[in-house]
């Protein structure tokens, strides 16, 4: 559905500079990746190259393709961004951290809405201070469930069958049967909030958004409400502005503070996550504003 959406928007792009003898604004590279992002000046031009399967998602080039040098360059790769890296921008750990083991149960799809929905339990560890949470979802077109189990700070080992206990427990398996029917992990993952901070040296026109920013805790669900709700916002009022005369400088340095806010929103209320049921499984890497 969204990549019908995407082509079909590029289809009416396309007309619309024939019949006005104008650029196309807007021109998709469907089963291209990033190659290299060479410096021009003080900016960053775009090379992109085939993936290996790239005929697949309907691309027959073979060679790598020089976009030049854009006015903006959006990066929106996810927290684990590459070109982030590549860039060098600043990426810094934000308040305390808490640890999850993940995976996927594959359950016969008929028998699967009569076991579970969404469920998210919270549960206080024994002799101590800490509530963990185990949440299992069924996704809609999902051949079973995802479950993400918060790890008791007092276990050091044997993180499957841990795994196994809190899931398994709620959908009335036995750990060896969760174990069976778990197609992907457990993997355990370390969940701590971040943000990113300034870029390297020719980064001018390059603009983190989304996960590639920052991101926090993944209950508080403002992900997707962040690249696509407040971050979208703050681009769409810095292009009008551009449009109404004001200098690229300082529509640019506006932008970078309202797409910081976006994000240090989501960390502020992630911060609760953390902080209220289990969160506080280890000290803070790093605190800063």
């Amino acid at each position: 559905m969204y990549w019908e959406r995407v082509m079909e928007l590029s289809h009416k792009e396309e007309k619309l500079a024939l019949i006005k003898d104008q650029p196309n604004r807007f021109k998709v590279y469907r089963g291209f990746k990033i190659k290299s992002l060479p410096k021009a000046k003080n900016r960053r031009r775009v090379v992109i190259e085939p993936y290996e399967n790239a005929t697949s998602l309907g691309s027959q080039r073979k060679n790598a393709i020089d976009l030049g040098v854009p006015d903006d360059l959006l990066i929106a790769e996810g927290s684990n961004s590459k070109s982030r890296k590549t860039l060098r921008f600043q990426y810094d750990s934000l308040g305390p951290s808490t640890r999850f083991i993940a995976g996927f149960i594959s359950f016969n799809r008929e028998k699967l809405n009569d076991r579970v929905n969404v469920v998210r339990n919270f549960e206080a560890v024994e002799d101590s201070d800490f509530v963990v949470r185990n949440v299992i979802l069924n996704g809609g077109n999902a051949d079973g469930v995802w479950a993400v189990s918060e790890i008791d700070p007092t276990q050091k080992s044997d993180y499957s069958n841990y795994f196994a206990q809190k899931i398994g427990f709620r959908l009335n398996l036995s750990l060896r049967r969760t174990l069976e029917l778990s197609s992907y992990g457990p993997h355990v993952f370390t969940l701590q909030s971040h943000i990113a901070g300034a870029g390297g040296r020719g980064t001018d026109n390059v603009h983190l958004i989304g996960d590639s920013r920052g991101h926090s805790h993944f209950l508080t669900s403002l992900g997707k409400v962040t690249g696509t709700g407040t971050h979208q916002l703050s681009l769409g009022q810095y292009w009008s502005s551009i449009g109404n005369g004001t200098t690229e400088s300082l529509a640019r340095a506006i932008l970078d503070k309202r797409l910081d806010a976006g994000t240090r929103a989501w960390i502020k209320l992630g911060y609760l996550e953390f902080t209220t049921a289990g969160g506080k499984t280890y000290p803070p890497n790093s605190i800063t504003e």
